[in-house]
C-alpha cells in the first residue's frame, strides 16, 4: 500500500449523535486509507460503528470532527449539491434497505443511475447484461414489491455497477442471500470493482465474505483495532 495508490483517506475521524440523553459517541479518531483497485471489509459487532463509518467514507453523512479526501475532493467540505454530484458520478451504493423505487420495474431501477446522469432509459444492453450476472432477467420487468429480499438485493446490487463507480460501498450486501447466491453476487461485484482496479468497501458479519477482502478492518467501540490480512 502506497499513500500515491490512495482512493479515499480518512484523518482522526469522528462521529458523535445528540440524543435526548446526551451525545453518543459512535466514531472516535479513526483514520485508514483506502486503496484504488482495493477490496476493504469492515467487521465488528452491532454498535461498533462500521455502518457508520461507511456512510461517512461515501459522503451520505458528514463526521463530526477530521477530514475524509475521496479521489482528491474533501467530502467534508463539499455542499451537498457538491456530494450529490460525487455519488453520482464517482460512487455505487448497495443498502441493507435495497432502496429500490416502487413504482419503477427492476430493468428501470438498475437503469436509474444512468437516467440521473443524462442518458435516459432507452439503452438497456447493459442494465440487462448485470441483470443477467445476478440471474435476474426473468424479473426485469417485475415491479420490486414482487421481489422476494434475495431478488431485491442482487438488483441493488446490478443498479450499483450500472455506472462504473470508482468504488462500491455496500452494507451487508450478502445478508439476505443463500450461500449460493451470496458467493454469486459477491463474485460479480469483484468482477466489476476490484478486478478493473476499482474499489470495494464491504460491511460484513459473515467470515467467509470477508476472507476474501485484501485487507480486514475490525472497529471496536467505534475505533479500528484489529487489521488483518487474509491467508494467500
Amino acid at each position: 500500500m502506497t499513500p500515491s495508490a490512495a482512493l479515499i483517506v480518512a484523518r482522526g475521524v469522528g462521529k458523535t449523535f445528540y440524543t435526548a440523553q446526551g451525545p453518543l459517541e459512535v466514531l472516535k479518531n479513526v483514520s485508514l486509507d483506502v486503496d484504488r483497485g482495493e477490496f476493504l471489509a469492515l467487521q465488528g459487532v452491532s454498535g461498533s460503528g462500521k455502518s457508520t463509518l461507511l456512510s461517512l467514507l461515501a459522503g451520505l453523512d458528514r463526521p463530526t470532527e477530521g477530514e475524509i479526501t475521496l479521489d482528491g475532493e474533501r467530502l467534508d467540505r463539499l455542499t451537498q449539491p457538491q456530494l450529490a454530484r460525487v455519488r453520482r458520478n464517482k460512487l455505487g451504493f448497495v443498502f441493507q434497505s435495497f432502496h429500490l423505487v416502487p413504482s419503477l420495474s427492476v430493468l428501470e431501477n438498475v437503469q436509474l443511475p444512468m437516467a440521473f446522469r443524462g442518458h435516459g432509459f432507452a439503452d438497456k444492453t447493459k442494465a440487462l447484461a448485470l441483470l443477467d450476472g445476478v440471474g435476474l432477467t426473468h424479473r426485469a420487468d417485475f415491479l420490486p414489491g414482487k421481489l422476494s429480499g434475495g431478488e431485491k438485493q442482487r438488483a441493488a446490487i446490478a443498479r450499483a455497477l450500472i455506472n462504473d463507480p470508482l468504488v462500491v460501498f455496500a452494507d451487508e450486501p450478502t445478508g439476505n442471500l443463500d450461500s449460493l447466491n451470496g458467493q454469486r453476487v459477491l463474485e460479480m461485484l469483484e468482477k466489476h470493482t476490484v478486478h478493473v482496479g476499482r474499489s470495494l468497501v464491504l460491511v460484513t458479519h459473515d467470515a467467509d465474505i470477508a476472507s476474501r477482502a485484501h485487507r480486514r478492518v475490525y472497529l471496536k467501540d467505534g475505533q479500528p483495532t484489529v487489521k488483518i490480512d487474509p491467508p494467500t
